[in-house]
């Protein structure tokens, strides 16, 4: 994609937010770089400079992929499901004082609260729609990433008796493909 291209692309995607065909979405472009280095250096040096619990390396069929993330968009163990959406970022302070005050003014911002409540309106209603109403829980966090700190929503609940196959579980993970 071009920077012309993404350019359009902002801009279409601002016209369907106006119109309220969709909340929120992410456009990307790909990236891609040619190196000698050795991928598995890289994986393992991602790990000491940014480790998070979710990495991955991967290896097939002349393909490698390096990633990793702090985020659990989507987790069913046992009957239980969780949401996890990061939202909220700022950079980690030198000291705990420093810490507590990006904190409260991370708290304070308008435009990051407005993100982080959509993210947790978001993901109650993708998770509700296969799980126990009962069992809907939010449970707001604050999580520390190496450089930086996050608003974490817990969106957790339990599966209903029709959705604990794996047939069943499928359509908790439609909406990732929307």
């Amino acid at each position: 994609m071009t920077s012309d291209e993404y350019e359009s692309a902002v801009l279409q995607v601002k016209q369907h937010i106006i119109a309220g065909d969709i909340f929120q979405i992410v456009i990307s472009q790909r990236f891609e770089c040619r190196t000698l280095a050795d991928p598995f250096e890289i994986y393992r040096t991602l790990r000491v400079v940014n480790p998070v619990p979710y990495m991955t390396y991967l290896q097939a069929r002349g393909c490698i992929l390096v990633g990793s993330s702090p985020e659990i968009l989507t987790r069913v163990k046992s009957n239980t499901v969780v949401n996890r959406p990061l939202a909220g970022t700022v950079r980690r302070g030198r000291t705990p004082d420093e810490d507590a005050q990006l904190e409260k003014m991370l708290l304070s911002d308008e435009k990051q609260c407005a993100e982080h409540i959509m993210l947790v309106d978001l993901g109650r209603n993708d998770v509700g729609k296969s799980t126990r109403e009962s069992t809907l829980t939010t449970l707001d966090a604050w999580v520390a990433v190496t450089h930086l700190d996050k608003m974490v929503p817990y969106i957790t609940a339990s599966l209903t008796d029709a959705k604990l196959g794996a047939e069943g579980r499928k359509d908790l993970f439609d909406w990732l493909s929307r």
